[in-house]
């Protein structure tokens, strides 16, 4: 039976991450765990769309989601959250490796409510072979996005995308 652990990071907490939290994931590692982190990228979205003096809207907590929001989410997941994670834990000698919905069609999503939210969805399907072969080897780190059957990204809640993980 695979032991798989799932942790959610908030995009606040990336730069304050401890000795401890990094001493507990490589116990974790050195116990055959599998080891799955989903960070999320709140303050860096946010720095991004003040930047390009975009309006923040939230329903719920989830952040409306329009096509330029959908570029700078997955820029800002990408190449700013994942990367500082990323660096962070390989700085603490940990194998990891970063994981986004486009892997294999990792993560698979549909909409919540166009109307209501734009291109925020929720996971429908977690391709769990494939998950599980990467994190064989390697700490994933994944950010919370996910694609619609058509291809379509999708911004996915962290904590929703954790929970779903962890099932």
């Amino acid at each position: 039976m695979t032991k798989l652990i799932v942790i959610k990071i908030g995009g606040q907490a990336i730069s304050q991450l401890s000795t401890t939290f990094f001493d507990q994931i490589a116990q974790w590692y050195q116990q055959h765990y599998q080891i799955l982190i989903v960070h999320g990228g709140g303050p860096m979205i946010n720095r991004l769309t003040t930047q390009l003096a975009l309006p923040v809207h939230k329903v719920n907590g989830l952040r409306v989601t329009d096509a330029a929001t959908l570029v700078l989410t997955k820029l800002a997941l990408l190449g700013d959250a994942q990367p500082a994670l990323l660096a962070k834990l390989t700085q603490h000698h940990l194998p990891v490796l970063g994981l986004n919905a486009a892997d294999n069609q990792l993560l698979t999503g549909e909409l919540i409510d166009y109307r209501q939210l734009g291109y925020v969805g929720r996971l429908t399907a977690v391709n769990q072979v494939q998950l599980m072969q990467l994190l064989a080897h390697h700490i994933g780190i994944l950010a919370p996005l996910a694609l619609t059957e058509t291809g379509q990204w999708l911004n996915v809640n962290a904590d929703m995308a954790a929970t779903v993980l962890a099932q």
